[in-house]
């Protein structure tokens, strides 16, 4: 995505913010207005109650703690019962005691139209563990929404200005810039490029009408495409003070119902988010390389990655993937990764998988990288040595995770 300089609603600084009249007002943070260190950090990521995410959650404790990543981490599990409830407690207090679940009510059933949408739970499930819980400590805690299914790479790093390995959406002329926080702080949060868009900024557009979702005089209806796409077409992880989160949760909460209602598909629930931020002129700092997820998409953090050229399925050394390669904050297991005959697809993991009858993963072979091919389900796919070994890396990653 590249910035136009002649479009007057962007110019040439990242951080800009959208007020009611649509006027641009840039906020500069002098670099001793914040000490990097006064802050906490808290990762949150919501659930159901289900083995398909009991499995996933203890990826996400397990990868944390081989990152040695600081801070708290709460599962947000909605839906359990008092057995399951049980179950769970005994379970991280004997592995991961370090680590907190909270439990709430299940939020899935669409109430209109009496239907279940599995992701009403993430915002719902957010705003119960927001609401029932506090902060301990006058220092100001930064939340990191990040999804179950991620794995983590490296610690979370909040810092944005004079962090060289961040990638701005392919701009590296705003890294020093003075308007560019030292961190994400209050007013200035932080997210994961995706390529959602921003199609509600579109007034007419038949599956987003953000006069209805956002109300009258709302920020984001004042949004255009362009700054749309700049800095709400985000996604996990996100990363936003305590004091911000709350306040875009609740209108995320307000505003996913209406979403579903035109808009019945697993992204709803993200849509919402992005015009709950708008609408409360939140624009947030789009980063490329949080994250890798879709090997088909370059405007993740592949770069390191495909830097390693055949030695993406190098031997796991039981601390760090790469230890010297400047990797990305986390991995997301949304996709289906193929490389010759080995795939892995989170859905396919057996309810068995815990059992002694249950056989381990395959073994990545350490030349699978150099393959041409994908096996999909028997049909001989090629693929370019590129994707062979960008898939290479997630298998491996997964399977040694």
């Amino acid at each position: 995505i590249n910035v136009n300089n002649e479009d007057n609603h962007i110019k040439s600084k990242l951080l800009q913010r959208t007020t009611i009249n649509n006027n641009i007002e840039s906020i500069p943070i002098k670099s001793n207005d914040l000490s990097i260190d006064k802050y906490n950090i808290h990762i949150v990521f919501s659930t159901d109650c289900s083995f398909f995410q009991d499995w996933q959650t203890l990826l996400v404790y397990y990868s944390a703690l081989k990152v040695k990543q600081v801070g708290k981490i709460t599962r947000i599990a909605s839906g359990c019962n008092d057995n399951k409830q049980k179950e769970l407690l005994t379970l991280y207090n004997k592995l991961f005691p370090q680590y907190n679940i909270h439990f709430t009510p299940n939020f899935k059933l669409d109430k209109k139209t009496g239907k279940e949408y599995d992701f009403y739970n993430k915002p719902y499930g957010l705003e119960h563990w927001l609401n029932n819980t506090r902060s301990t400590s006058n220092i100001e805690e930064i939340i990191v929404l990040i999804d179950p299914d991620m794995i983590f790479l490296r610690p979370i790093d909040i810092t944005l200005r004079h962090n060289t390995f961040n990638h701005y959406i392919d701009r590296s002329d705003i890294i020093n810039s003075p308007n560019l926080p030292i961190r994400v702080t209050h007013g200035f949060p932080s997210s994961q490029l995706y390529g959602l868009g921003a199609p509600w900024t579109f007034d007419g557009h038949r599956e987003f009408n953000r006069t209805h979702v956002c109300g009258i005089g709302s920020p984001c209806l004042k949004v255009d495409n362009n700054f749309g796409r700049l800095h709400y077409s985000v996604g996990p992880p996100y990363i936003v003070e305590r004091s911000d989160l709350i306040k875009i949760t609740k209108s995320w909460t307000n505003f996913v119902p209406k979403v579903y209602e035109r808009y019945p598909e697993l992204l709803a629930e993200m849509f919402a988010y992005s015009m709950a931020a708008a609408h409360e002129n939140l624009p947030h700092i789009s980063i490329v390389n949080y994250m890798v997820s879709n090997t088909d998409m370059d405007e993740e953090g592949w770069k390191s990655i495909d830097s390693l050229l055949d030695k993406v399925s190098e031997p796991y050394d039981d601390l760090l993937f790469f230890p010297n390669v400047n990797l990305p904050t986390v991995l997301h297991y949304c996709q289906f990764f193929r490389a010759g005959n080995y795939g892995f697809q989170k859905r396919r993991i057996p309810s068995s998988l815990f059992t002694c009858e249950s056989p381990l993963l395959a073994d990545i072979p350490r030349d699978l990288g150099n393959v041409t091919y994908k096996n999909r389900d028997g049909e001989i796919i090629p693929i370019s040595q590129k994707k062979a070994r960008r898939n290479t890396f997630m298998l491996n990653v997964i399977y040694n995770s």
